[in-house]
């Protein structure tokens, strides 16, 4: 019987070779990140466990990235945290100006297609569209994998949705990303490997395939893998020898599915889930208060491109405010580069520096009581922004940054810019 991808990787981190669906396994971690959420936690049980050093320190890293700058003594405090716990027990921090958000950074430089990477984070997912296995892990994952190197999983079943066709003209990967997540019915993802393949997905940038991995976190999926290609590797600046892993052509999959690429449309998440996946027509028209472009599902230079695209000499709406945050400095440096952020200033964005921002309601750009934001994260429920009395709606960059030029909900498509 074939392998799927997932079984694949599992297999190979541990000590027997292979696996099978439904088996618990210790496999070994090739890089783990802690994030400034729940750093905390976890060296003040290794302090309790008099525990002086950890197994494979350079296998993990430490970043701050909700809180950056820090805006608070506790937060500041947090980072005096990681700076001290980085030099005692070896491990890698990521200084501020260096940074940003943690997944974004993992993905720019950890990496490695057929490893395994864990963070503290739910969206850990992203970094399955490198080709890893990915996902997020508890504070008590974390110990075990600091102290022994390795970290339980159960082998998860696996889901295989083909996507073929190309997307149409102002359709991205997030529109996509959110169509994904209605393919099965919710009970279908619970703790099962998503395996993203077909001529649409060959076709999408890395960063469209980490979007998708991203959002994928949404349904219940353990992750979303993809096979990693050339472009993986350019993306990856990878200098030594390529390998391209991918699923036997006997391999079972619980369930399977095709869609055509080149039958969407932009769609939104509308307020209160990132699965309340609707087209945009039911919510053309509605005045908008704030538009976010960031987070580590849409904060790349792609996204950043595409809002240029709408707003290059042209001004946002009166009385909308416009808030971009390049999801790492590597980003933010590039997107100075081909003058991305100077068009956006002059179109009336305000460019904060790279991090979770508000996308988690523990940084600045929040939202009132009554406003609605149309945001390019990765989840709208009540509240997560700001104030529990306002709206979240979840959309493309191309989205985004049409309502941010007409003050209301607009399908981008109708804009000659994106065209």
């Amino acid at each position: 019987m074939g392998k799927t991808l997932v079984e694949k990787i599992l297999g190979r981190h541990t000590a027997a070779g292979e696996v099978k669906v439904g088996e618990i396994i210790s496999a070994e971690v090739d890089r783990l990140l802690i994030n400034d959420y729940v750093g905390e936690i976890i060296f003040s049980k290794l302090e309790e466990m008099h525990v002086s050093e950890v197994v494979h320190p350079e296998r993990v890293v430490l970043n701050t990235d909700h809180n950056l700058p820090a805006f608070t003594v506790k937060a500041a405090d947090k980072y005096v945290l990681f700076k001290e716990k980085s030099r005692a027990y070896g491990i890698c921090h990521i200084p501020a100006g260096e940074g940003g958000i943690g997944h974004q950074v993992m993905s720019e430089r950890f990496v490695h297609p057929g490893e395994i990477t864990v963070a503290t984070d739910s969206h850990a997912t992203m970094y399955a569209g490198l080709g890893s296995f990915a996902c997020g892990i508890t504070t008590s994952d974390a110990l075990e994998i600091l102290l022994t190197g390795e970290c339980w999983f159960r082998v998860p079943e696996s889901l295989r949705i083909t996507v073929s066709g190309k997307l149409p003209q102002g359709v991205t990967a997030k529109d996509l990303a959110l169509t994904l997540l209605k393919v099965f019915p919710p009970e279908s993802y619970i703790y099962r490997a998503v395996e993203v393949t077909g001529e649409a997905i060959r076709e999408l940038s890395v960063e469209g395939r980490l979007v998708i991995a991203n959002l994928m976190a949404e349904s219940g999926a353990k992750c979303a893998v993809f096979e990693a290609d050339d472009k993986t590797y350019d993306f990856l600046h990878w200098e030594g020898e390529r390998e391209y892993l991918c699923a036997d052509e006997d391999a079972v999959y619980a369930e399977e599915a095709e869609i055509d690429a080149s039958k969407l449309t932009p769609v939104l998440a509308y307020p209160g889930a990132t699965t309340n996946v609707r087209p945009m027509t039911e919510a053309l028209g509605l005045p908008v208060d704030q538009v976010f472009i960031g987070s580590c599902t849409n904060g790349r230079l792609e996204d950043l491109a595409q809002a240029a695209d709408v707003l290059k000499g042209k001004h946002i709406a009166e009385g909308v405010r416009l808030i971009v945050v390049p999801a790492s400095q590597a980003v933010a440096l590039e997107a100075l580069h081909r003058g991305y952020l100077g068009i956006l200033m002059e179109a009336g964005a305000v460019i904060l520096p790279s991090s979770c921002a508000s996308c988690a309601g523990s940084g600045p750009g929040l939202i009132g009581r009554g406003e609605r934001c149309v945001s390019t994260t990765n989840r709208n429920f009540k509240g997560r922004m700001g104030s529990t009395e306002a709206e979240v709606y979840l959309a493309s960059a191309y989205t985004a940054a049409a309502c941010a030029l007409t003050g209301v909900i607009t399908d981008p498509r109708t804009l000659t810019e994106v065209q």
